[in-house]
């Protein structure tokens, strides 16, 4: 089945409402079903968690030092605070 495979008015916002949530949701149940049977302390939560981290810092910081709209026109001294 595809995305224009049904000439109704809803269809498309069902077939987007149904392909997120599998895509989504599947492997959030995965990671609570999993989660739950491993040690907080485990080297591979740790690794996980260390680079989620990561990830989230270079996002942060990414939009700090380089950013887009209206915070691009003010100097990086002001945007990084005293």
């Amino acid at each position: 089945m595809t995305f224009t495979a049904i000439d109704a008015w809803w269809w498309p916002f069902l077939f987007i409402l149904v392909a997120g949530w599998l895509a989504t949701d599947s492997w959030r149940f995965l990671g609570v079903y999993f989660g739950g049977r491993i040690s907080e302390s485990s080297d591979i939560l740790v690794l996980v968690r260390t680079v989620a981290t990561a990830l989230v810092a270079a996002v942060i910081g990414n939009l700090i030092v380089f950013p887009t709209g209206a915070l691009a026109a003010t100097s990086l001294a002001l945007r990084i605070g005293p």
